[in-house]
This record gives structure tokens, sequence and C-alpha cells, in this order.
């Protein structure tokens, strides 16, 4: 798209993929008005009756008496009306108790990685890094361009369709190994270049963008905004995603003050600088991150509660789960008409 219309005085080279990313906010705020409303935040409000349809409609083909339907709206009402006993939905909240503490860290760990583990560099200064290495022509520059963001694509679809089958941390520690990895190669053949200044050093190091890319979209453009919420209790879920988003943001700002200075001063040394943070980052996931493949929404919400908590919240769920079955007004309804056609046939009998 970007040579099809050339430079020309009219810049249409940056004008028509600029137009056709604006389909994409016309669909959304199209789409946005047949999105139903999250069963939980229903709960929340009241109205379990609208949350347990539509928990039924889309898990159920619309079966109200469903067992997982059932399951789901006790899960649902159990971490509501415990999250409103304990009123844990406010910012200082975050600090109140050590499984939040624990969330706080996690959340600002895992929204610097997205920028600080190398891609802030390669996407946002991929041409100057291209020509400390001797690619210089445009053609080439847009062509390596499209061609990271097309395979980077490919990548991160393939990272959220694996990350039930082998878990979100297994994929951030995979990922961040594979950056690891593909970064040295990097720095290393930059260097080579700065002092040869060999044209195929330089060469070389293409595919290891594309493969550093490719390991970075694996997990870290679509497992965060996944596992964060995840891991959060209900009342702090829109909350942990705007600390996910806060500290992202901070970081790429210092990704755009920060980086062209040092890339103008050290050039390609400054890569040894994210070798380096990318290897804490791996140490501080394997540390920390929790695995959440295979539970329940509010199972997952536990993972970084002391294991006390955590064992007392199973307890409590598995109470739950042997009370019987949640009765919404349509339920109650239907049992109720059933319960009087029965009372008829048997006077009718009678």
């Amino acid at each position: 798209m970007v040579y099809f219309p050339g430079g020309g005085a009219d810049n249409w080279s940056w004008r028509i993929p600029t137009l056709i990313q604006g389909f994409g906010p016309v669909i959304l705020a199209i789409g946005v008005w047949f999105i139903p409303q999250s069963p939980r935040w229903l709960v929340k409000q009241g109205r379990a009756d609208e949350a347990h349809r539509i928990l039924a409609t889309y898990h159920a083909n619309g079966d109200l008496d469903d067992p997982l339907v059932q399951l789901e709206m006790r899960e649902i009402q159990a971490a509501v009306n415990l999250e409103e006993i304990s009123n844990t939905g406010t910012w200082k909240s975050f600090l109140s108790t050590v499984g939040n503490r624990r969330r706080f860290f996690v959340i600002i760990m895992i929204g610097t990685a997205t920028q600080w583990i190398g891609n802030g560099l390669v996407s946002y200064f991929l041409v100057p890094i291209l020509r400390q290495v001797g690619i210089t022509s445009p053609p080439q520059l847009s062509g390596i361009n499209g061609g990271i963001a097309i395979f980077s694509w490919f990548a991160a679809m393939g990272g959220a369709s694996l990350s039930d089958r082998f878990g979100r941390r297994s994929l951030f520690l995979t990922s961040l190994a594979g950056a690891l990895v593909s970064f040295v190669f990097i720095t290393g053949l930059s260097g080579g270049f700065a002092t040869t200044k060999n044209s195929k050093v330089g060469i070389a190091m293409i595919p290891f963008l594309f493969i550093f890319n490719g390991f970075y979209a694996l997990a870290f453009t679509p497992i965060p905004m996944l596992y964060v919420p995840e891991v959060s209790p209900f009342s702090l879920r829109a909350k942990s995603a705007a600390l996910l988003l806060l500290s992202q943001n901070i970081a790429q700002a210092f990704n755009q003050f920060v980086n062209p200075v040092a890339l103008a001063a050290i050039a390609w040394k400054y890569y040894i600088v994210y070798v380096v943070v990318i290897a804490v980052y791996i140490g501080l996931f394997w540390t920390f991150c929790r695995e959440t493949k295979g539970l329940t929404v509010e199972e997952a919400a536990v993972v970084y509660e002391p294991d006390s908590y955590r064992e007392k919240a199973l307890e409590q769920e598995r109470q739950l789960q042997a009370m019987g079955t949640f009765e919404s007004k349509d339920s109650k309804k239907e049992m109720h008409e059933e319960d009087k056609l029965e009372d008829d046939r048997s006077e009718r009998m009678v």
C-alpha cells in the first residue's frame, strides 16, 4: 500500500494508509451497540436476571438451567457479594493487602515490559537502526518495516490462539527468551558492521529483527490485556486495566525521549542495555508471574492471594456448588407455570 501510490506531490503514500486506518474505529463505533453488557457488571447493578439470560444465550443456547450457566451465576454472585462486603474497589486497595500489592507490582512489571524489552527501540527507531548497518534505500526501509508488521500480526494471532493451550506464563517466558537470544544477535551483528563496514553483516541482522518482533508479538501483544483483568477481582478490574495502560504510556514516554539521545550518543552499544534489561525481566517473570491456565475467572482472581486466603476462597466456592442452583425470575416463572399445568392435568384426571 505504501508502494502503490508513490510519494508524489500529494503524498498519498501516507494519506491512503491513514484513511484506511479510520475504518477500524468506524466499525467499532457501530458494533459496540450490539455487544451485550458484562454479566458481572449486571449482577453488581442488581440485574441478575439479565446476566442470567446473557450467560444462557451465549454459553448454553438459551437454556437457563444449564449446569454451566448455573455454576457461572453462583461464582459471579459469590465474587460480587464478597467484594461488596470487603469494600475493595478503591485505588488504595492496591496497597491494602498482600495479594493486591503483588498484583500492583505484576501489572506494572507487565506494562513496562511491553515497552522496555527492546521493542520500543526496534519498532519506533527501526529506520535509524537499519541505517546504522548500511540499509538506507527508502523502498528497502519501507519493505522491511511492512514485512515486520505483517509477520508480527501472524505471530500475535498465533500467541492469542495458544494462550489457553500452553498458558500465559509459559508464553511470556518463551517470548522473553526468544527476544533475548535474537537481541544478542542484533547487538553482535550491529557491532560487527560498525567495526568492519561489511554490508553482508548488516544484511544478516534483518532476519533477527523479524525473529525478535515475532517473539515479542507472541505474548506481549495479545496477552497483557487478557491476563491483567483475569488476575484482578471484579472491583479492581477496570482500575487494573487503567494501571496497565498508565505504566505502558510512562514507559513509552521514556522510550521517546531517551532512546534517540542514547542511539545518537553510543549507537549500537545502547543495545547492550536492552540485553541486560530483557535478562532482568526473565528473572522477574519467572519469579512473580503466576499461571492462570485452566482456571475460571473467579479462581484466576485469587492466584496472587496468600495460600491461606486462596484456600478459603476455593472452599467457599465448593460450598456454593453444593447449595443448589441459581433461580432467576424467568426460571421461577417457568417452574410456576409448569406446576400449574401439572395441577390442571391432575384435576382433569380426577
